[in-house]
């Protein structure tokens, strides 16, 4: 009788789910993608807002939380004088400021940078339960930090999921290794704590009621302290389920699962865009649906399994937000969760209680400290399966339904122990998410790296030339990270399958032209450098070098290879450069490409005197695509080589409201002469051009 009861409870969710999906989903989906864009197309910012939390965090830079409209944003404000925490925390505040964000998905949070506070108008506001819990948290965060800790950001990720505090460096090899989601506040965390609230009561002699009613009480005010963290609040209110409803109402842990999926995703259907939410459900899915595999082994062997299990779970997650397999993480979380489970959580939550205790040794932060050096040393050692990558290119919704099914089928012969038929099954698969998804088709990619150039030109055959790199220019005052790397440049390598660069041509050494090499080089195999040594200086030679010699790709000067064929690309390097000037600009390389009656021109930095000459030398009539030099500066482009030149297409890299005001009016009255229609960075993103028998051509911004 209850089995029948249950078949109709996981119907009506099935028939439900759907009906929630398009009336709820869809219309949040069209609205936050509405709101998103408004905010972007209109990011200033210069109005009251409520600071709900600050922090101090390095010098006078300070950060927290701030409600504009209702809506609830990270800030950040780096300040040149001190300015008093408690004269702005819980008022309403006038600022000046503006909205960023690194990439248009709507699953990267929107951080607001303020530029002015003027503290002299502000109004105190209510405080709410929410930002008592938030100021506490800040509060615990001063006292770990003034212990005498210098592992203190990893006790203050592992408690509180925050891990603005972990070196960037640190940050992007533990996603590397695939245990990223160890360090933010997880499923596992809140099973520790139940663990170890369960066991001390147990010992304790208190009832089971009061046990319960104990539980009940710590995971919600944890879910405060952790900001509502959405993979956090799925495994607390699947642990407030399970402990709160009746035990006949538990025998299917599928039907709690997707009963709390459907109770948290209506009342916030923003969680569902939430990338720690989706992991945290389809892994929990996927191990409730192995169940009766690990049950009939001993824990040691489970554990072997469920590692599997969960690389099955996140596998299609990670191909779709991060374009990329973190296949290292079937062998990293073999040794990291049993460490992280029963050594570091605890720890830290052994250190939170000690920070309060009146009296303290030297010795308990020592030995702190060396155990999470320890584990930096542990994922150091991961770090040589970094370049062995394995990425997915970009997917349509038709491709990741149809793949997501392969996997649960996939999972299906893995429970039922077929071995061959699972191992035949996910390599048919895992060749065809990686070779069948591809665009065989030759393309250029101008990226949207601001102030700076970087072209990517793929064949049909995915063999690469890369025209410049990007970068920003260098200050000595604050570390640069390669941010333009990370989120412009990566992603769509990512997305296009691209592992590796067959030729990368530096124009000139200048910063923005050539500052993301270094980074670039951390993720990407390069195989040959083209440079015109002339016009480098010692140091940056020696830079250059430096680099070839670590990551072991050839440096050429473009003097000795002008010509370079790869599948149907004719590429010619052309030398209008003047030696002897002063100025580096004046020594771009020049690069023509030829592709089936098509031709592009790449001029770098280029200006017009090179552009006199490299009109004596060359025909260089009837262009299809022409790259502006130096960022459509009025030093560049003459209005007689663009009536020779007669290009099509203009492409123009530079940075929106840049310091320059580029494009200059007059490059642009010289492109409209000709009737060249222009793409720039600055208004329309990143900009690829597929070279068929007609150009298409394609934005994002």
């Amino acid at each position: 009788m209850y089995r029948k009861k249950c078949s109709w409870l996981m119907i009506i969710i099935v028939i439900i789910t759907p009906i929630i999906s398009f009336t709820i989903f869809e219309k949040h989906l069209a609205q936050t993608l509405q709101k998103r864009t408004y905010i972007l197309q209109h990011p200033n910012i210069n109005e009251y807002v409520t600071f709900l939390a600050v922090r101090q965090s390095n010098d006078n830079n300070i950060t927290g939380i701030i409600q504009i409209d209702n809506e609830k944003y990270r800030f950040y404000y780096f300040s040149k004088e001190p300015l008093n925490i408690d004269a702005i925390s819980n008022h309403l505040c006038p600022v000046n400021g503006s909205f960023k964000t690194m990439s248009s998905s709507i699953f990267r949070p929107l951080t607001v940078t303020i530029k002015h506070i003027d503290s002299n108008d502000c109004q105190r506001t209510h405080q709410t339960i929410l930002t008592i819990f938030t100021n506490h948290k800040y509060h615990l965060y001063d006292k770990i930090k003034n212990s005498g800790l210098q592992q203190y950001d990893k006790i203050i990720a592992l408690l509180f999921g925050d891990v603005s505090f972990l070196p960037k460096n640190l940050l992007d090899d533990v996603k590397d290794i695939g245990i990223y989601h160890l360090m933010a506040v997880s499923g596992s965390h809140i099973i520790a704590i139940v663990s170890m609230v369960y066991f001390i009561c147990i010992r304790l002699g208190l009832p089971i009621p009061i046990i319960k009613l104990i539980i009940c009480t710590i995971l919600p005010i944890y879910a405060c302290y952790t900001d509502f963290a959405p993979s956090a609040l799925r495994a607390i209110a699947t642990v407030l389920t399970v402990t709160l409803l009746p035990r006949f109402l538990l025998y299917r842990a599928l039907d709690v699962l997707g009963s709390t999926f459907i109770l948290i995703s209506t009342i916030n259907p923003q969680f569902v865009y939430d990338i720690g939410f989706q992991f945290s459900f389809l892994i929990t899915l996927f191990i409730l649906l192995s169940t009766p595999l690990l049950i009939q082994h001993n824990k040691v062997i489970a554990l072997l399994l469920l590692n599997v299990i969960t690389f099955l779970g996140s596998f299609m997650i990670s191909s779709v937000h991060f374009n990329q397999i973190q296949w290292i993480g079937l062998i990293s979380n073999s040794l990291f969760i049993p460490l992280y489970t029963f050594i570091f959580f605890p720890l830290a939550i052994f250190y939170l209680f000690y920070v309060h205790l009146p009296i303290h040794s030297q010795w308990v932060p020592l030995i702190v400290d060396n155990l999470f050096l320890f584990h930096d040393n542990l994922v150091k050692d991961f770090m040589i399966f970094k370049k062995l990558r394995w990425f997915v290119p970009e997917l349509n919704h038709f491709e990741v339904a149809l793949f997501l099914l392969i996997i649960f089928i996939i999972l299906r012969a893995f429970v039922l122990k077929k071995v061959v038929q699972t191992v035949v099954l996910f390599t048919l698969f895992s060749l065809a998410i990686t070779y069948l998804t591809r665009d065989y088709t030759t393309q250029l990619t101008m990226f949207d790296v601001g102030h700076g150039d970087a072209f990517l030109l793929k064949t049909t055959k995915n063999r690469t030339v890369m025209i410049d790199t990007g970068g920003k220019s260098k200050n000595n005052k604050t570390q640069y990270n390669g941010t333009l790397s990370k989120y412009k440049i990566l992603p769509t390598l990512k997305k296009k399958g691209i592992k590796k660069i067959d030729y990368l041509i530096i124009t000139h050494p200048h910063n923005d032209h050539m500052g993301e090499l270094e980074f670039l080089c951390r993720d990407i195999v390069f195989t040959n450098v083209v440079i015109n040594k002339q016009s480098f200086t010692k140091q940056q030679q020696a830079y250059i070098n430096t680099l070839a010699a670590i990551h072991h790709f050839k440096v050429i000067d473009f003097l000795s290879i002008n010509k370079i064929y790869i599948d149907q690309l004719f590429i010619e390097l052309l030398d209008a450069t003047i030696p002897h000037a002063d100025d580096q600009n004046k020594q771009s390389i020049i690069t023509l490409i030829k592709y089936k009656g098509y031709k592009l021109l790449f001029m770098g930095d280029a200006t017009t005197d090179n552009e006199q000459l490299l009109l004596s030398k060359y025909d260089l009539s009837n262009i299809d695509i022409l790259k502006i030099g130096h960022h459509g500066s009025k030093t560049s482009s003459s209005e007689s080589f663009i009536k020779i030149t007669q290009p099509r297409i203009s492409l123009i890299s530079n940075g929106q409201h840049n310091r320059f005001q580029l494009p200059d009016i007059q490059v642009l009255n010289n492109l409209k002469i000709v009737n060249s229609t222009v793409y720039d960075t600055a208004q329309h993103g990143q900009v690829t051009i597929t070279l068929n028998k007609e150009l298409a051509i394609s934005t994002e911004k």
